[in-house]
């Protein structure tokens, strides 16, 4: 009785990987973090870098198909750790020999984006941001079994008051690096503009009127000032003229 159910099972599986075959390894995947070191109480960005090996392509997190296999990131969840929801690439339509309709893919370099926030209760040393990207590769003609694939990275944590540099800016936003709550470091005009905020908004307004007024006094707009009032003085004879 055991040997006809044994045979019954090599046989379905062969004919599965015979039907899709196995997973050449089409993939590479690199986890970014926004700041080289991060602090409880604060959010990071991260993003996770896939490079798709010409000639191969993998379904998007919605391909279309109900035979095809979406690409989907999930995080391990760990204590005082939260992570924020997956934004995922606009994907291409294309058209392949194995299906009547256009299917959804992505190909070359994309990037999976979301963010992580650590909770004042944080109390290790690093944060590790890992998870499991699944996946079906294909080629023009056929697609693999589906796969998955583990990536992790360890991120330095520290006290509230520390140091922290922005990395990675081509594919972060600097903005939402230096966004509140994030102790990166601040270039001297930028402190210098956050003191004159912290001393309110009429001091504030009073400043940077100032600091205009001052830039309209340099040197690079003294050749400017005689033509400012030839123009202005030709304008005012012309309208006297026309009245």
């Amino acid at each position: 009785m055991k040997r006809p159910l044994l045979f019954f099972m090599f046989l379905l599986v062969s004919t599965s990987a015979a039907q899709f075959g196995n997973d050449p390894k089409i993939i590479h995947l690199e986890p970014l973090v926004s700041v080289d070191r991060a602090v409880p109480g604060t959010r990071l960005e991260i993003a996770l870098r896939v490079q798709v090996k010409k000639g191969y392509h993998i379904n998007s997190n919605t391909p279309g198909a109900d035979f095809l296999v979406p690409t989907a990131l999930h995080f391990r969840e760990q204590p005082h750790v939260e992570f924020f929801p997956v934004s995922y690439p606009q994907h291409r339509l294309m058209k392949f020999p194995f299906s009547d309709e256009k299917i959804a893919v992505y190909e070359g370099t994309f990037y999976l984006r979301s963010a992580v926030h650590l909770s004042d209760e944080f109390t290790h040393d690093s944060l590790y941001v890992s998870g499991e990207l699944d996946y079906q590769g294909c080629d023009d003609y056929t697609c693999f079994a589906p796969t998955t694939l583990s990536f992790s990275k360890s991120v330095p944590v520290v006290e509230e008051n520390s140091e922290i540099q922005f990395q990675h800016a081509d594919v972060f936003d600097v903005a939402l690096a230096k966004a509140p709550g994030l102790n990166t470091q601040l270039t001297n005009d930028e402190k210098r503009a956050q003191e004159i905020l912290a001393r309110g908004l009429p001091y504030a307004i009073l400043a940077f009127f100032l600091f205009g007024l001052g830039l309209n006094l340099t040197p690079c707009v003294y050749p400017v000032i005689p033509m400012t009032v030839s123009y202005f003085g030709g304008a005012q004879t012309e309208g006297r003229l026309s009245a």
